[in-house]
């Protein structure tokens, strides 16, 4: 049996963070872009005030805009190397837009010919069972350990912000060579344990 490779898709493999930074350009008068982010919430990491903040998830859950999304350079090759290595799902966070489900997994067949049948919508990705999660959020891959003590699996953080600071206590990348390179090897060895 393959392993189970759980991948988010913002941050990863789509590219989120420039048509929202472009968003909240337009809407505060403001240049930002990807160098001012130090963290993973844009918006706390920009000092974004709730109404702006609100203002531009409005505009991202607009049918059309997932869709638009332009993919990560590498991320497609990234996916097919994964895919060398066990059978990957894409476990996304929703955004409440009336077409975004539709939209992302038709993006994701698009760019990644992953299927239906390989998308979880969940927040909830701790409770997903597989044997690695790679994920740019630290607090889901925190969860993700926790629900798996004693468990079988490895959790991977994705760096998406070059200023990102690194408290994560476990494996880190940034790149695609180097984490499928670490996973290729952990799986061969039969030792993914955190």
């Amino acid at each position: 049996m393959k392993p189970r490779i759980l991948l988010d898709c913002d941050g990863i493999l789509s590219d989120f963070h420039t048509p929202c930074l472009e968003i909240l350009s337009e809407l505060t008068g403001k240049d930002h872009n990807i160098d001012d982010i130090d963290e993973w919430d844009i918006f706390t990491s920009l000092g974004i005030d709730k109404d702006t903040k609100d203002a531009t998830y409005e505009r991202m859950n607009k049918p059309g805009w997932c869709y638009s999304l332009k993919a990560y350079p590498g991320a497609i090759d990234g996916v097919n190397a994964l895919r060398s290595i066990g059978d990957v799902y894409i476990v996304t966070s929703p955004m409440r837009g009336d077409t975004w489900h539709r939209e992302r997994e038709i993006w994701l067949y698009n760019h990644f010919g992953i299927s239906t049948k390989n998308i979880v919508h969940t927040s909830s990705k701790h409770v997903i069972h597989g044997d690695a999660l790679i994920d740019d959020r630290e607090d889901n891959l925190v969860a993700w350990r926790k629900e798996r003590v004693n468990q079988y699996g490895v959790a991977v953080k994705w760096i998406t912000y070059p200023k990102q600071p690194n408290g994560y206590v476990g494996y880190y990348f940034q790149d695609w060579p180097n984490m499928i390179e670490f996973l290729r090897d952990r799986f061969e060895e039969g030792g993914l344990y955190d």
